[in-house]
């Protein structure tokens, strides 16, 4: 048993991006936080926009941050891809985000920020920009979920210019946005099914830590464990799934248990897609399940019956 805990841990946390957070007991009522304003939240979004811009990993949450769909010459996934095919290296430096009106849901800011690339000239590197962005705060179904409101960017109705053009004349946020707001059009099921498990796979990674940190022990309430994996996950939206925004399940029958009580893990239910122990299949007839070893799979309804859900 002992050989298996090491293996798995090893062969999941190597192949993962997530550190090994510092041993933290679980935060049981996280309903204490001390509230944030609404200036603060306009600052904290706007800032998490930029972040997320940077990175260019999660189409979903980006798009959240941006008011209103509309059809243009690109969708806006085929933007997104050629967003990060062509600016991978690209870095918006916030310097500053100035509040210049706030009135009821709506708010004006101006972003100052510099541009950092290695393939661009250290004279455009150290120029300053600035962008005004207008914005309107609203529930959003991903932050409804989650903390309820959001702020987001309200696009142009005139496409800023591209390329070269929109990094020297300081239109990066604002191209960024009508891209972003672009109509949708649908991933092929294979991806949405490959989107889902990414995040179900967060979350197997974030079990196998926090076990190493407990004692190998399920050693918290059903109810509460989204406070206790928050320190263990890359985001909070690892929670949810990507389309729908449904929380996934945790398989309760695991409280309070440990390692050694789950003889088979490859085969027990850890996360899935659905509520009260029965999946949804949304993807051509399959579900998608997180097991208790870390992997995922996509079930069909005859293979969810041999599923374990009681170890």
């Amino acid at each position: 048993m002992h050989r298996f805990l090491m293996l798995l841990s090893l062969g999941l946390i190597a192949n993962s991006s997530f550190a090994l957070p510092a041993k933290t007991k679980p935060t049981p009522d996280p309903t204490k936080a001390a509230p944030i304003s609404p200036q603060q939240r306009l600052n904290a979004d706007v800032t998490d926009f930029i972040k997320q811009l940077n990175t260019a990993k999660d189409f979903p949450e980006l798009q959240s941050y941006v008011s209103v769909d509309r059809v243009g010459y690109f969708n806006a996934i085929d933007w997104f891809d050629e967003w990060k095919k062509d600016r991978t290296s690209l870095q918006v430096v916030i310097n500053q985000i100035h509040v210049d009106k706030m009135q009821g849901d709506s708010a004006t800011v101006t972003v100052t920020y510099h541009l950092h690339d290695p393939h661009f000239q250290s004279k455009i590197e150290r120029q300053l920009f600035k962008e005004t962005l207008a914005l309107i705060y609203q529930q959003e179904p991903l932050w409804t979920y989650l903390h309820g409101k959001v702020w987001q960017i309200i696009p142009t109705a005139q496409e800023p210019p591209q390329d070269y053009a929109m990094l020297l004349s300081g239109y990066v946020l604002r191209r960024a946005a009508y891209g972003l707001a672009q109509k949708n059009w649908n991933y092929t099921t294979a991806a949405r099914a490959e989107r889902s498990m990414k995040r179900l796979r967060a979350l197997g990674v974030a079990i196998i830590q926090f076990l190493q940190d407990y004692d190998n022990r399920y050693e918290f309430a059903p109810e509460h464990f989204r406070e206790v994996f928050m320190s263990y996950l890359p985001s909070e939206r690892s929670f949810v799934h990507p389309e729908t925004y449904e929380a996934y399940a945790f398989n309760g029958n695991l409280s309070g248990k440990s390692l050694e009580d789950v003889k088979q893990p490859a085969e027990t239910v850890l996360f899935y897609e659905g509520e009260d122990e029965k999946l949804k299949y949304r993807y051509d007839g399959k579900a998608a399940v997180c097991f208790a070893d870390g992997h995922t799979a996509l079930v069909t309804p005859a293979e969810a019956t041999h599923l374990i859900w009681k170890p």
